[in-house]
């Protein structure tokens, strides 16, 4: 499995690709933990060294962000690297393409419910609008034309909603990118008449391609597309629609209009809006509720859906993989390619990450309190009582630092001390730095003797504990 991290983008598994760019799961993080899953959109290389195609995808980022509505798939943000390759970051939405639950209700000869399917395109009606009336930033109409409304375009979420998507070929105002004369762009069974004759196109091109998305939807069957493009155009251009409900008794014949009245060959006899063209759909029957819609696409795909589901929350409880990089805009690519998700963790958890770090700070505690334990016992042996001590005491205290920084740095934690006791020249008592018994594991260190006179040597003996302890062995 490869993957790829872009700045603050992780990119994972494909999940759709089409004729010009690829969409990926990503992970989007941010300060704080901040994260969330986003789907990011890659022109395929092979375009993206091309000035037309580029110039096409960025006009797709630029249109979609000025349109705000629930039933238009928003864009987050465009990230151009320095090899020139782009990517468009959209909100994750977990759902299917119309055109792959169609597939799915034809092979199992079934049909989609009128009130779903009405629900589903009043929702892209709504976006298409939205759209239509969208305005740049001195307030003047864009004037956006979607021009390829298809079942491959419309998303339906597990939410119930119902988005469009992918503005790629929109006309608009501004658009870097230019239609050449005579060029068409779209899906030729999903174009109007105008449009495929070259003529000026307004929103109804929207609206006719509506209305073949939505007889579609309802019989489950294709309109106008054929084995051949050309045989497709004289279908769009000559004709003649079935009415839905002679297909689907069930449809209902005020639904029969609405579509009929979209699919009007005259522009001037379409709906003049996509808004209106929704109001009449809910004129004529009881739309399906997005609870509704939601129900009816888990029980046509849910299994997709949950596998789905099951790579998004992979994603969200991994560990951050991917690229490492050096800033924002110079990744280290991992792999060119992205074939599968797959999630890779730290060799050590969390918590034990944790319970190291506390290890080491409190090592680094212990050290400081005996060192400073040894400055305050050097100060307090520094004025003996007579010259005999004054000796011993400083050679005691010459030998202390060393065992204690070696014991910090191999003995368990935590390191506890008190401080020596120096007895009197005749006294006989034993002198000695006490660790605890946990530390008897340590290695043994040779520490300077203290001065020893003629009539009274020094010894030393291990006692019980294994501590090194020096006595004074006076001849009588």
């Amino acid at each position: 499995m490869q993957h790829v991290r872009v700045g603050r983008y992780t990119l994972f598994g494909e999940i759709a690709s089409g004729g010009m760019a690829t969409v990926h799961y990503g992970r989007q993080l941010g300060s704080a933990g901040f994260q969330r899953i986003v789907a990011v959109k890659r022109l395929h290389p092979h375009l993206g060294k091309d000035d037309e195609f580029r110039n096409m995808f960025l006009d797709e980022a630029r249109i979609a962000a000025r349109i705000h509505h629930p039933n238009a798939a928003s864009i987050l943000d465009v990230v151009s690297l320095p090899d020139g390759e782009l990517m468009i970051v959209m909100e994750y939405i977990a759902g299917e393409s119309l055109s792959r639950l169609l597939r799915r209700v034809r092979e199992d000869s079934d049909l989609v419910p009128p009130a779903v399917a009405s629900a589903i395109m009043c929702d892209v009606l709504q976006g298409l609008h939205a759209a239509h009336e969208a305005k740049n930033e001195a307030g003047e109409a864009l004037g956006i034309i979607h021009r390829d409304v298809s079942p491959h375009n419309v998303l339906v979420g597990a939410d119930g909603i119902t988005r469009i998507v992918d503005f790629g070929i929109a006309k608009a105002r501004g658009r870097i990118h230019a239609t050449r004369e005579g060029q068409v762009k779209g899906k030729l069974a999903y174009m109007p008449p105008e449009q495929l004759r070259g003529q000026g196109i307004d929103r109804r091109c929207d609206i006719f391609a509506t209305g073949v998305v939505l007889w579609e939807a309802l019989t489950a069957r294709r309109l106008f597309s054929a084995d051949s493009e050309g045989e497709t155009v004289t279908n769009v251009l000559e004709r003649a629609v079935t009415p839905p409900s002679e297909i689907v008794k069930t449809i209902p014949p005020a639904l029969d209009a609405v579509v009929m009245r979209a699919l009007a060959r005259d522009p001037a006899k379409r709906f003049a809006t996509a808004r209106d063209m929704a109001t009449a759909i809910e004129g004529a029957l009881v739309v399906g509720s997005a609870r509704a819609v939601g129900t009816w696409i888990q029980t046509v795909s849910g299994e997709v859906i949950a596998e789905r589901a099951a790579v998004v929350a992979k994603l969200e409880q991994s560990a951050e993989v991917g690229l490492e990089t050096t800033d924002d805009h110079h990744p280290r690519e991992v792999g060119s390619q992205i074939s599968s998700v797959s999630v890779s963790t730290d060799a050590r958890s969390p918590k034990k990450r944790r319970t190291a770090y506390v290890a080491l700070a409190s090592v680094l505690l212990v050290a400081c309190a005996i060192a400073l334990a040894m400055v305050k016992l050097t100060r307090h042996t520094a004025t003996p009582a007579t010259p005999t001590s004054t000796s011993l005491a400083t050679e005691t205290a010459r030998a202390e630092p060393t065992e204690a920084i070696v014991a910090a740095s191999t003995a368990p934690v935590p390191i506890i001390t008190e401080t020596p006791r120096i007895a009197g020249r005749d006294s006989g008592a034993p002198m000695h730095h006490r660790v605890p018994a946990a530390t008897v594991s340590a290695p043994k260190i040779e520490t300077a003797a203290p001065v020893a006179s003629e009539k009274c040597p020094i010894k030393t003996y291990t006692d019980q504990d294994g501590i090194v302890k020096f006595r004074r062995v006076c001849d009588p």
